[in-house]
């Protein structure tokens, strides 16, 4: 623990200062799917460099609603260094609540899955992090997590190892994010979990099926709104609008749910549950509605820098810096993420187009594993953090996860594997802890989370399992 916490303090400075103004730009670049290199320029740089001014005038209370504003301003690199010099650790607490270390076993583990040459069958770089949260000495939640990797980035050039601050993509593991931001703005008044498609209007036509009128944001989130689970006539509209509308997310998503809408729900809403990205992209969809906010600039505003959330983007990060995905439709050759179909459309972003580095999915994991370590970095209630995880009508997914119980784990566990068919990742986590107590970690809550760059999902279980039962061992 010691090891941890000195460590995390030592590179503090490094990830809160000097990280962020790079990644900050990157970000605002990202969210329309450019990269910086496209635009060039330092005052494109310093208009880019937005909120950060805002922040530093209003305090760490300033509103939302203001700093979105605040986004079209800009922000001199002195006040981007002071802005984050003061706000250390996440944007509603000074305190530090994170802490993480490379471990050398979690290092080792990742790499006994790679090889080169056969990434069907095993993936080329693979990340691996353990998360627990605890009570410190003074008794509030503290978060570890433990990283490692593995491999390298493209399975055709074996000097390009993986680093630890590579950024991974989480494809549909990015659903429960958009889940906890719903929650969050359920929480500040902003939304509820009764809004509905009707209550949407920019969305209906004179086509629109009524039957999708009474579904709510909570059954969207929960796989029970009877929306398409994907493919199709949408499908083929949202590559459409991908290519000729890229940088306009929220527009597209306008467009594609009204079309959507004019064909029936696949099951009775409320009814069933029928794993669907449209839904998700739905609840995304609302938020940017009910706010006039696009869901990108919702999840980077609520989410993401209250976490402390440095290094992130949409869709899969450009350049040989970071892994590129591997799978069936490129001959499981490395896919250059700067080419078409390295990533799902644009407009589905709220249903998983997220990466970001491992251990800022681990800090977006510590979050989930505690409720009162969300109220104190994300302001939300524990009513509304349990709220979230009760399911509408199947107790299989809620909130971006699947419920499941398993005998090693106290209460439920949460799990949920994302891909875009050429990367692949997996979380599990446990609330309530080992439900044996005589493990090296006690009752805390625990996480594991998996990343790779295969588009082989299959391969996921046995990298994850073993870390399951290790932590399990007792001392």
């Amino acid at each position: 623990m010691q090891m941890i916490i000195q460590a995390s303090r030592v590179s503090l400075i490094y990830s809160t200062v000097f990280i962020p103004i790079h990644d900050f730009v990157s970000r605002r670049c990202w969210r329309f799917d450019l990269h910086p290199v496209h635009l060039g320029g330092s005052s494109v740089i310093v208009s880019l460099l937005c909120a950060i001014l805002d922040h530093i005038r209003m305090g760490a209370g300033a509103s939302a609603t203001n700093v979105a504003d605040a986004m079209e301003r800009g922000a001199s690199k002195e006040d981007v260094i002071k802005y984050f010099e003061e706000h250390p650790g996440g944007k509603r607490t000074s305190r530090e609540w994170f802490f993480a270390a490379i471990d050398e076993d979690v290092t080792a583990h990742a790499m006994s899955f790679c090889k080169p040459g056969d990434a069907k069958c095993f993936p080329p770089g693979v990340a691996c992090a353990m998360v627990t949260v605890s009570a410190g000495e003074d008794g509030k939640p503290v978060a570890n997590a433990l990283t490692g990797c593995g491999g390298i980035r493209q399975g055709n050039n074996e000097a390009n190892k993986c680093l630890n601050n590579d950024l991974w993509h989480l494809g549909s593991d990015g659903k429960a994010m958009t889940a906890m931001l719903c929650a969050i703005l359920v929480d500040k008044g902003m939304i509820s979990w009764d809004f509905t498609v009707k209550d949407c209007e920019d969305v209906l036509t004179n086509e629109t099926d009524s039957k999708y009128f009474p579904v709510t944001l909570k059954q969207l989130l929960s796989h029970t709104g009877g929306f398409d689970g994907g493919g199709g006539s949408a499908w083929d509209l949202a590559w459409e609008e991908h290519n000729a509308n890229a940088h306009n997310p929220r527009e597209q998503r306008h467009v594609c749910l009204s079309s959507l809408l004019k064909s029936p729900p696949v099951a009775e809403p409320g009814t069933v549950h029928v794993y669907s990205n449209w839904g998700y992209t739905m609840a995304g969809h609302m938020l940017e509605h009910k706010l006039d906010k696009s869901f990108e600039d919702l999840l980077y505003i609520h989410l993401l820098v209250p976490l402390g959330i440095s290094k992130f983007g949409f869709g899969m990060p450009v350049g040989e810096n970071n892994p590129w995905g591997h799978g069936e439709q490129s001959g499981w050759e490395p896919k250059d993420p700067a080419h078409a179909g390295s990533d799902n459309p644009t407009a589905i972003t709220p249903a998983g187009r997220m990466h970001m580095g491992l251990d800022d999915w681990a800090r977006f994991a510590a979050v989930t594993l505690s409720a009162k370590l969300a109220n104190e970095v994300l302001g939300l209630t524990e009513e509304t953090y349990n709220d979230m995880y009760k399911p509408v009508a199947s107790d299989y997914s809620t909130a971006g996860w699947i419920v499941v119980q398993r005998p090693w784990a106290k209460g439920n566990a949460l799990t949920h594997t994302g891909s875009n068919t050429l990367n692949s990742c997996i979380g599990w986590l446990v609330p309530g802890g080992f439900s044996r107590e005589d493990t090296p970690l006690g009752n805390a809550s625990v996480g594991f989370l998996v990343c790779t760059n295969s588009g082989n999902s299959d391969l996921l279980d046995q990298i994850v399992s073993p870390m399951i039962m290790k932590a399990q061992e007792a001392e």
